[in-house]
């Protein structure tokens, strides 16, 4: 069987590959669809969010870097 590969570049520097059987039928891309759109909405609930200073963080952090 022969893949195809499809890379995704991530805004963090990383990419995501997605690799797709050849040939490809539209039952399988119809399974991938479905199957991909609930695996997504599964990693999304588990997604961790980045984590934001507050603003007070931010002031009591410049007030530090002004003392050294």
């Amino acid at each position: 069987m022969n893949v195809r590969q499809i890379q995704f570049s991530i805004p963090e520097g990383g990419h995501a590959t997605l690799a797709l059987p050849d040939p490809l039928t539209l039952e399988t891309i119809e399974m991938l669809e479905e199957a991909s759109a609930l695996m997504f909405r599964s990693l999304r609930r588990n997604a961790r969010r980045p984590q934001v200073p507050d603003a007070g963080a931010i002031e009591y952090e410049s007030w530090m870097a002004n003392l050294h």
